[in-house]
Order: structure tokens, then C-alpha cells, then sequence
């Protein structure tokens, strides 16, 4: 048996909050409907997870996205019960463990109170639903299908996530490697170079080249660390500035998608992103052209999205989506070949949703193979210049013992 923590409605109204000793989540999700409760997130109980909100929000947090995403199943959850929509958000309100999202959430409901749709009181917040959110949420309104439309929002929102934190949990391990080399590297150079600097300079002998440039980099280091540590946060700024001027940004990241690398693994990603995004907003009853529109926000690399703008505009004007795809130069040609294949068999969504699937695969094993060979180069470089370090510093004690004798 195993504690599963729970949140519930009932019939009334009510929010229940608690703990159930079953063997199983469904168990226990068949435990609350027999009670005649509606279960809204069972989960197995940790001290983190399902807890009341805290009266008092003494920190300020940004509405993430896992937060949107609860939300969002939460609510297909009590509509798929019969729960109407003004009174779902208004159980929600009480229950949303966050002091921002609580107001959102309220001023949703009274929104759809005063007779506004659920998409037009989203778009009054359009600073945490995205406009792919909102879009989706008003097709599934007016094809009267809201609840479905909301578990596949969800179920959109988590593959997205999973997919982000995969990619972030791969890059953990070559930034802590890369930390630690910068590091061996300073404090070789600020502590235990000087040591024996001091020790040359008694001496007086001329040291050997490599010696007195290593030595050079330990006193630079000493005396100037403050001003390269300046520079790279001013360095980090300037860029960040840069980063936020449109025509600026545009030059970067076309720079970005021009890299070996780097740049097919953007593509690979933007393209993913965007099949996905659109195969969703088709499947939802969205026409083409305000999808493109739509799935063109989504891409990361503005040059892409701007290519992706003119597509649309020639796909208005007459022009087959995959042809005009193929001409503007945009995905990648198998996804555009399978985007032709499934515009002439009728399949367009499906074949879009393969697209992502096919291009998500793709790009965790073009990562983890840029991962193999970034980490064994990261160590060889690390070796390589503390072995160097090292060397010239035996070089010069060698050459003051044989003086010695």
C-alpha cells in the first residue's frame, strides 16, 4: 500500500484536499467516485506535492509553465465531469498553489461571469497563455469540444516540458566539466604558480619560455582577475542588449544557424517545435493559414519565423503549403517531403505529428552524440593545459637544480 495525496470536488462544490492508503492511483481515483467525489490530481504523496495554499505569498513567483500546464488539466478534468465552466474556475481559484496564478485564475472567472468566452478572458492575460493557448482554447469553444481540447493542450504542454528538460538534464554534466576546468585553471595560475615565482625569482636565473609565460598569466591573473571578470559581464550585457534589438538579434541568430553544429541542432528543434504546434492546431479545427500564423510564434530563430511569414503570405495567395515551404528554403527537405506526402494523401495533421516525433528522436541522438564528443574534448583540453602548467614549472625547477650541483 502506498499514500496517494488527492484534490477533489464535490458535488456542492467543495474542494477536498487529502491522503488515501491504496495500492494504486487508480485505486484511489475509484475510491473518490464511489464517495461520489470528482478526483481533479492524484498523485503519489510527497511532503512537496498537493498542500493547501499558503494564506500569504511572502515571495513573488513568476507564473511557469508547469504551473499553466496543472491548471490546464485540472480544468478539463472538472469540465469532463460536468462541472460548468464559471463554477470550475471558481473551485480552481480556491486550490491553485500559487499567489499569482490565483488572481489570473479569478479574474478569469469573473470574466466568464459577465458573459465573456474562456478564450476572450485568456486573452487578457496574455502575458501567461500563449497565443497558440488562447487559439486552441477558442477552436475547442466554438466545436463545442472545450474539455478535449484542453487534455490535449495539456497533454501538448508536458511533451514540450519533457522534451526541454531532457535537453537541459543532457547539458548538466559538460557545464559542471566546464566549470571545473576553468577553475583547476585559475587557481593554478593565482595560487600555485606565484609560489613558485617567488622561489625562480630568488634564483635569478633566466627561465625558460613557456616558464616566464605561464608565470606572466599568474601575475595578470593576480593583479587583473577583477577586470576580466568586468569584461565578461560586460561582454554578457552587451550581447543581452544586442540580443533584444530585432535586427541585431536577426543577425546572430542567422550567424547561430550558419555554425556546423550548432546550427543543425537549432533547425532539428524549430522544426519539431513547429510541426508539433501546428499538427495540434489542425487537429483542433484551426484553418491552415491562421495555424502557420499561429506555430510561426513558437519557433526560437527569428530568421525561421520570418521565412515561415512569407510562407504563409504566399500559402494566402494561392500557393500549396509544401511547396512554398520547399521554395522558402524554411524545414529541413525530408520534413517537407513528408509535409508534400501528407498534403496529397489527405493526412496533413498525422503526417505533422510524425514530423515532430521523427525530428524529437533526431534530436536527442544528434545531442548525445554532440555530447560524446564535447565531454572527451573538454577533458583532453583540460589535461592539455594543466599538463602544460605543470611542465613548465618542472622545466625551470629542473633547470635551478642543475645549477645547484
Amino acid at each position: 500500500m502506498a499514500s496517494f495525496a488527492y484534490k477533489a470536488a464535490t458535488r456542492s462544490g467543495e474542494v477536498l484536499v487529502g491522503r488515501l492508503e491504496c495500492a494504486s492511483a487508480d485505486e484511489a481515483v475509484a475510491r473518490l467516485q464511489a464517495q461520489g467525489h470528482i478526483p481533479i490530481r492524484v498523485e503519489l504523496a510527497l511532503d512537496h506535492k498537493i498542500r493547501e495554499r499558503p494564506r500569504r505569498q511572502l515571495i513573488r513567483r513568476a507564473i511557469g509553465a508547469d504551473t499553466v500546464t496543472d491548471f490546464t488539466r485540472e480544468l478539463a478534468t472538472l469540465l469532463q465531469a460536468g462541472v460548468p465552466l464559471d463554477r470550475a474556475l471558481g473551485m480552481l481559484a480556491e486550490t491553485v498553489n500559487h499567489g499569482e496564478m490565483t488572481a489570473v485564475v479569478a479574474d478569469l472567472q469573473s470574466n466568464v461571469r459577465q458573459g465573456a468566452t474562456l478564450a476572450d478572458a485568456l486573452a487578457g492575460h496574455d502575458q501567461v497563455f500563449s497565443r497558440f493557448y488562447i487559439n486552441l482554447v477558442r477552436a475547442g469553444e466554438s466545436g463545442g469540444a472545450l474539455e478535449t481540447v484542453l487534455l490535449r493542450l495539456a497533454e501538448h504542454l508536458e511533451q514540450a516540458k519533457e522534451t526541454r528538460e531532457s535537453i537541459m538534464a543532457a547539458m548538466i554534466y559538460p557545464v559542471i566539466l566546464m566549470l571545473v576546468a576553468v577553475g583547476a585553471v585559475v587557481l593554478l595560475l593565482t595560487y600555485v604558480v606565484p609560489q613558485f615565482a617567488q622561489l625562480f625569482k630568488d634564483v635569478g636565473e633566466a627561465l625558460p619560455l613557456p616558464t616566464q609565460i605561464v608565470i606572466a598569466a599568474g601575475d595578470f591573473m593576480q593583479q587583473y582577475a577583477w577586470m576580466l571578470l568586468l569584461a565578461v559581464i560586460g561582454v554578457g550585457y552587451l550581447v543581452r542588449a544586442a540580443w533584444r534589438r530585432p535586427p541585431a538579434r536577426r543577425r546572430m541568430e542567422s550567424l547561430l544557424l550558419r555554425l556546423p553544429l550548432l546550427g543543425d541542432l537549432l533547425i532539428k528543434a524549430d522544426t519539431a517545435r513547429f510541426a508539433r504546434t501546428l499538427g495540434t492546431l489542425l487537429d483542433n479545427g484551426v484553418v491552415l493559414l491562421n495555424a502557420v500564423a499561429i506555430a510561426r510564434e513558437v519557433v526560437a530563430n527569428r530568421v525561421l519565423a520570418d521565412r515561415l511569414a512569407v510562407v504563409a503570405d504566399k500559402v494566402k495567395a494561392g500557393g500549396r503549403f509544401s511547396d512554398e515551404l520547399g521554395d522558402g528554403d524554411v524545414l529541413p527537405r525530408f520534413a517537407v517531403q513528408m509535409i508534400l506526402v501528407g498534403e496529397e494523401s489527405g493526412e496533413l495533421t498525422s503526417m505533422l505529428f510524425r514530423v515532430a516525433d521523427a525530428y524529437e528522436r533526431n534530436l536527442r541522438s544528434a545531442l548525445k552524440r554532440a555530447l560524446a564528443l564535447l565531454e572527451p574534448a573538454l577533458i583532453l583540453t583540460l589535461g592539455v593545459v594543466v599538463a602544460g602548467i605543470v611542465m613548465s614549472i618542472l622545466v625551470a625547477i629542473l633547470g635551478v637544480n642543475q645549477l645547484a650541483f
